[in-house]
């Protein structure tokens, strides 16, 4: 009983530091390579040393388990490390985020589709950037609050940018927001994700900081 105690203890006393790294990891490291990531976090890892009992760190085992990251694997999410990392980001972003999927050969599409569907309460659309009907499944997801998954992307659209930020008004009870030149109402369970199969998209700054 005492070595149980001792070891919770322990866990209790880091788990601070681990969430502050996992959130260093959600913020500052989603956009950077497996090679980056794992350097960066070393040196994390090394510098709270100091303070804390932490001698490794694992994203995975931090924000998932195993038993979930089979289930994200039966709905088409690959196996390897840097694919179940960039999934536990997408996951753990608020409905205001909208992740940018980097994804050449469209390995995530199938899981983002499954996961999204399961996510959201208010039904998903799927469309692609040049399909004739992106205008207008834009407008329904932003008033009926759907889940809106972009394929085929090669930046943000003009007309996503008020999306993005959440430029939101008010118009007596209601939320309204300025999509192209229709003022529409917003539903606040709206969520985009954005996917392209470009390896290097060319972001604005004012896009790559939303």
């Amino acid at each position: 009983w005492q070595e149980q105690a001792d070891f919770l203890h322990g866990q209790i006393s880091t788990l601070p530091v681990f969430m502050l790294l996992c959130a260093g990891f959600v913020v500052y490291l989603s956009k950077s390579s497996e090679t980056v990531r794992e350097d960066m976090l070393n040196s994390w890892v090394e510098l709270v040393s100091s303070i804390s009992k932490v001698e490794e760190f694992s994203l995975r085992k931090m924000l998932s388990t195993e038993s979930g990251l089979l289930v994200w694997k039966s709905w088409g999410l690959p196996a390897d490390k840097l694919s179940q990392e960039n999934s536990i980001v997408v996951s753990n972003l608020g409905a205001e985020k909208v992740p940018f999927v980097i994804d050449p050969a469209e390995v995530s599409v199938a899981w983002l589709k499954k996961y999204l569907e399961g996510e959201s309460k208010t039904g998903m659309e799927v469309v692609a950037s040049g399909d004739p009907r992106f205008t207008s499944q834009v407008e329904l997801c932003v008033r009926f609050g759907k889940t809106l998954l972009i394929l085929d992307v090669d930046g943000l659209d003009p007309m996503l940018y008020p999306l993005a930020r959440r430029d939101l008004q008010h118009e007596g009870a209601r939320w309204v927001v300025s999509v192209g030149d229709k003022v529409l109402d917003f539903a606040e369970t709206f969520r985009m994700v954005l996917v392209t199969r470009n390896p290097d998209p060319c972001l604005p700054p004012d896009a790559a900081a939303l």
